[in-house]
């Protein structure tokens, strides 16, 4: 099951901001001025880290969410942390938060998250060529719409704040943690990888309604 939305094809409805190219790093770096009220859509590319094994340079915590009816993404580079939002259905995505990262700082959590020690993570054995994937078992609230569990509005925001705190314990210059309050009051924008995806989109909710 998923939620549909009523959207317009109009390209010209949107006030798009682009993500650009690290070529050092090879990763797209999401600006921060996208979550001014300049904007309202942010294409963000998809990024080129080709490297092979351990070398790669993105980190991806991800879980699964009823209440968006899709999945959250911790995307981790060496140039930047942000949460985002994505859908394996016309349901649009969101991104939620960044803050600047450093390259030691990336190193550090990906030795971090290598570690068998840490047992409440597990490596993913997904096949995304694209990134290193990490599952926070034990760190993740599970939202229950069917039971109305409290928890359910501010799983993004407890899970990003439970995996923060997790991570900050392998570098000294720790992330900084929103408070709730600023993390509701950020003017969260829409994601898309490419401008066709709006096409597509359009496309499946046609077919949907058919």
């Amino acid at each position: 099951m998923f939620r549909l939305y009523a959207q317009s094809n109009n390209n010209d409805q949107f006030k798009i901001i682009r993500a650009v190219n690290d070529t050092i790093h090879n990763v797209k770096v999401l600006p921060e001025k996208a979550f001014s009220d300049e904007y309202n859509l942010l294409i963000t590319g998809f990024n080129s880290d080709l490297t092979k094994g351990e070398n790669k340079n993105v980190i991806k915590i991800e879980w699964g969410s009823y209440y968006i009816d899709g999945f959250y993404m911790l995307v981790i580079t060496p140039r930047q942390i942000y949460l985002r939002s994505g859908h394996n259905n016309p349901n649009q995505s969101f991104l939620y938060w960044l803050s600047d990262f450093s390259e030691k700082q990336f190193s550090l959590i990906k030795d971090f998250l290598e570690e068998d020690s840490q047992k409440s993570i597990i490596k993913s054995k997904s096949r995304n060529v694209k990134y290193l994937s990490y599952d926070f078992k034990k760190a993740i609230i599970e939202a229950d719409i069917s039971k109305k569990n409290p928890t359910t509005k501010n799983e993004r925001y407890e899970n990003l704040k439970r995996i923060i705190k997790l991570i900050n314990k392998s570098i000294p210059n720790k992330i900084k943690i929103p408070s709730k309050k600023e993390f509701n009051n950020i003017n969260t924008i829409r994601v898309i990888y490419h401008i066709d995806d709006l096409d597509i989109e359009m496309s499946a909710l046609k077919r949907v309604k058919k």
